[in-house]
């Protein structure tokens, strides 16, 4: 792997987990009405099963949001290696005659 695309995957997988973590959190709070659990204390008030469906909802959507946009910039990724090696090879016919 490249580092280009190491940089690309860390950028589009941290804005996907931020974006689907936000997302649970608007939904858990304002569509359900219930208070998200923090860690704190706070949440000991909490019933258990809630903290535990809260954490899972929000791992379950953040991984698969995250792996759908890594999945969408690898073809894009690919389909931008794949252009950038067609005009190396063109470049490259031009200045050294095929070999037969």
């Amino acid at each position: 792997m490249n580092l280009g695309w190491k940089v690309i995957t860390l950028g589009v997988g941290a804005a996907a987990g931020l974006a689907a973590k936000t997302a649970v959190d608007v939904v858990w709070e304002k569509v359900l009405g219930n208070r998200k659990p923090t860690g704190g204390e706070e949440d000991l008030d909490q019933p258990f099963a809630q903290i535990v469906v809260f954490t899972t909802v929000t791992a379950v959507v953040t991984s698969l949001a995250a792996e759908a946009v890594k999945r969408s910039s690898a073809k894009a990724y690919g389909r931008h290696e794949v252009k950038k090696a067609e005009k190396l090879a063109a470049a490259t016919s031009l200045i050294v005659p095929p070999v037969h």
